[in-house]
């Protein structure tokens, strides 16, 4: 089971690789935080993610371990961190930089991001290369460093 933040949701959902997820982790659950943004998304076939995967599971926003988690992130980072200490998942799947470095220093949480899933994907033969998704990402509007796509696809075993 993988517990997910916004954030890769949408990026996978732009992508079409959302039932990659199934593949990998079996079932995913989000926070009703997180379902909030999902749904508020204008972009189809994304904001219909919940209807169409029946494996996406929304769970009540769980009580925040401390005030300071609330604090210093945003709601659907805290609510999806909160949630991944209740629920003990495979992984937490979350891409920015403030939340993994939260989730992984000082919950001990393991962490993956849109990156390590398509590297799985990848690995799994789900899809044959993860360069050509990483270029629709950032034509989409992602930002994503042209350095980072090239660590990203070494990883992926890509030139």
């Amino acid at each position: 089971m993988l517990v997910s933040n916004t954030g890769p949701l949408l990026a996978l959902g732009t992508l079409g690789l959302i039932s990659a997820l199934r593949d990998l982790y079996g079932s995913v659950k989000v926070t009703e935080t997180v379902y909030a943004e999902i749904t508020r998304s204008s972009e189809k076939p994304i904001s219909d993610l919940f209807t169409e995967h029946s494996w996406i599971e929304i769970a009540p926003d769980p009580q925040m371990p401390d005030t300071w988690l609330s604090a210093v992130l945003d709601l659907g980072e805290a609510t999806t961190i909160a949630l991944s200490l209740k629920e003990n998942p495979d992984r937490l799947l979350i891409d920015e930089r403030k939340g993994r470095r939260t989730a992984e220093s000082i919950y001990n949480l393991r962490i993956i991001g849109t990156a390590g899933i398509l590297i799985l994907t990848k690995f799994n033969r789900l899809i044959p290369a993860v360069r050509p998704h990483l270029l629709q990402l950032q034509a989409k509007g992602y930002y994503l460093h042209p350095n980072l796509i090239e660590r990203i696809c070494l990883a992926a075993g890509e030139e």
